[in-house]
């Protein structure tokens, strides 16, 4: 045990440094403050006037018990989210990125809805109706 103690002392003494980290965000879309539940709409939020899909945040809070959904009906289809914070992320609440159901069986069929970043699919095949292809890579041909 003696021969760690210079060791252990050594480790000891040294300074603590904290590692730096940069998102990138310019902070010009300002703070991200969530405090009901609903969709993540940047038209309505008058965000993303480049339209790329990357938000500047200052800080970002989504607080608990909130549901933010982030769809690509509101998004854009096969359009990813980018969110850079130069401040403080807390997410206590939830992220939702799942998109819609499907259709229910005997229903009219219709293409689910995606995520955001996703690609709607297409409809199932009925009694009354062929299937249809997904939209977006891989989409297939039916």
């Amino acid at each position: 045990m003696t021969r760690w103690f210079p060791i252990l002392i050594a480790l000891a003494a040294a300074p603590a440094y904290a590692q730096g980290f940069s998102s990138g965000s310019d902070g010009s879309d300002g703070a991200l403050n969530v405090t009901t539940s609903g969709d993540f709409d940047p038209a309505a939020l008058g965000l993303d006037a480049d339209g790329d899909g990357v938000y500047h945040f200052t800080t970002v809070n989504v607080a608990a018990g909130v549901t933010l959904r982030l769809r690509a009906s509101v998004l854009g289809e096969g359009r990813p989210v980018i969110w850079l914070a130069s401040g403080a992320v807390t997410i206590a609440g939830t992220l939702d990125l799942d998109g819609a159901a499907g259709h229910a069986s005997g229903a009219v069929p219709v293409p689910s809805e995606a995520g955001a970043g996703g690609f709607s699919g297409g409809t199932g095949r009925t009694a009354l109706a062929t299937a249809t292809s997904g939209s977006g890579p891989g989409g297939g041909l039916v």
